[in-house]
């Protein structure tokens, strides 16, 4: 028998530091509200570790217990609506979930595996990039998701470079159009715009394409414009 919880979920978006330099990209911070036995189920207490990752299924979320380093601990419970609950707080590209507002909304979980499992609601917005390239790593994909939002050269390369992938080559090369390099990057939740044909508007500096296009193989490895090399 199958035990179900519910709860709260919700998302604003913030400013967070983008590797070692000093831009900063937009990401959803993600805050779950859980009842106290929830946690419980899987061994997680007040002090404890914990992540939120996406599923394996687009669209699913996972709570587990955490051993990395970096993973926040579980605080002291909170009153809210004279009932205690946890609080738990995630990055949203840690689960998938792509920058974006959203109030707390109804979920309700499951536990699966010695896990929390739960669909995310639907006006959630996922990040479609980051699990495109799960999928490629799958040998049994259709070759159709693979060629799916490429266009001309790169939908001609796109299945080859699964091919690499699938071999275990660190390397590859996907040269995508512009115009999908700048799809991309607002699929992540960033602003972009043109200022003239050397500069661009990211979020709230001013970018080279060469800041673009480093910026967007955070999201998918090894892009490269079509006739732009830097």
């Amino acid at each position: 028998m199958t035990t179900t919880y519910y709860g709260k979920i919700g998302f604003f978006r913030i400013k967070r530091k983008y590797s070692k330099s000093d831009r900063y990209v937009s990401v959803a911070k993600g805050c779950i509200q859980l009842p106290l036995e929830a946690l419980a189920l899987i061994g997680v207490d007040v002090g404890d570790k914990y992540s939120v990752t996406r599923g394996n299924e687009r669209g699913y979320i996972v709570v587990r217990k955490a051993k990395s380093p970096t993973a926040p601990l579980l605080q002291e419970p909170e009153v809210i609506r004279f009932q205690p609950s946890f609080v738990l707080e995630f990055f949203g590209n840690n689960a998938g979930v792509s920058a974006q507002e959203m109030p707390l909304t109804d979920i309700s979980f499951e536990l699966v595996d010695n896990v929390l499992v739960w669909r995310l609601p639907d006006i959630v917005k996922t990040s479609y990039l980051q699990d495109r390239k799960r999928r490629v790593m799958d040998s049994d994909v259709d070759w159709r998701d693979i060629v799916r939002g490429y266009h001309g050269a790169a939908a001609a390369l796109a299945p080859d470079a699964h091919r690499n992938e699938l071999k275990g080559e660190k390397s590859k090369s996907v040269p995508i159009p512009e115009s999908h390099m700048i799809w991309l990057l607002r699929e992540e939740g960033h602003r972009v715009s043109q200022i003239n044909e050397r500069l661009w508007r990211l979020d709230d500096s001013t970018a080279t394409l060469g800041d673009l296009i480093q910026l967007a193989r955070k999201y998918e490895d090894g892009l490269v414009l079509e006739r732009f090399t830097f």
